[in-house]
């Protein structure tokens, strides 16, 4: 009896040793090292925006992004790389609007926000927030007060809620009962309705609202980072180690485009 229980405990914890490492492998974060003209930077992806990930390593496999530059670098905001046309573009040429033809789905996560070191997906203004195949950007950053923190979350809420409001006046249904109420002349109605109709736009805008915890507001303190661009651009991972080169390329002098002066030319490799 004790023979077959000792053969049963060792089982289990067999089994849930083997389960243990596999989950290990299964959340171990796939890094990339980045090699620059002014140095490496090693980044790790996200395994919670899985679609991100995966065409980040595609592409990388595919030696896509050797030879192209970082075409964008602004100090204490970010530095921007994957225009295809960077790789044989002569100096002063206007780059950045040129991207793979198809777009990865956005994949906001709360936990993953534009703090310093964030690695992001570039895209278009006027997307749907899908993100840019072969653009992303590495944050820099700068350090804010909880009072700027404040102020951004405001602007961000307040812009979306009138957004909001504007689709919804612009409904057939939502027109004509105003028109309604002014034909009765029931300014105490059209009020009341109003009223009901911004109750809506805060309950429908919940999901999309910027709140930052205590830990986000702690990180855009210090070290810093670009709360601005949350909720708009999909984080899918960050810088492990080489932010001194990230800053010193955000540095370099640029023209009216934002593009260095001086060449940053790059090539990536997966790491095991």
């Amino acid at each position: 009896m004790k023979h077959n229980l000792s053969i049963i405990i060792g089982c289990f914890f067999f089994l849930a040793t083997t389960q243990a490492q596999t989950l290990i492998k299964q959340e171990k974060e796939q890094r990339v090292e980045i090699t620059t003209t002014y140095g490496n930077i090693i980044i790790k992806l996200y395994n919670k925006t899985p679609k991100h990930r995966d065409n980040f390593i595609q592409l990388v496999k595919a030696g896509y992004y050797d030879s192209l530059l970082f075409h964008r670098a602004i100090p204490e905001f970010v530095i921007q790389t994957g225009d295809p046309n960077s790789r044989k573009s002569n100096p002063g040429d206007k780059l950045g609007d040129t991207d793979l033809d198809y777009k990865i789905p956005p994949e906001f996560v709360p936990e993953y926000y534009h703090k310093r070191g964030a690695i992001a997906a570039a895209r278009t203004p006027d997307s749907d927030y899908s993100s840019s195949a072969g653009q992303f950007y590495i944050v820099s950053g700068k350090r804010w007060s909880t009072k700027e923190l404040t102020k951004v979350m405001n602007e961000y809420n307040y812009a979306g809620k009138m957004t909001l409001f504007s689709v919804i006046m612009a409904t057939d249904s939502v027109k004509e009962k105003f028109r309604d109420y002014n034909f009765r002349g029931d300014s105490a109605g059209m009020v009341q309705y109003s009223l009901k109709l911004k109750e809506q736009v805060d309950l429908l805008f919940r999901p999309y609202q910027m709140d930052f915890t205590t830990q986000m507001i702690q990180q855009y303190i210090k070290p810093g980072g670009v709360p601005h661009l949350d909720k708009q651009y999909t984080v899918f991972g960050e810088v492990v180690s080489g932010m001194e080169v990230v800053d010193f390329i955000a540095n370099l002098p640029r023209d009216e485009n934002d593009r260095p002066l001086r060449n940053v030319r790059i090539k990536m490799r997966l790491l095991p």
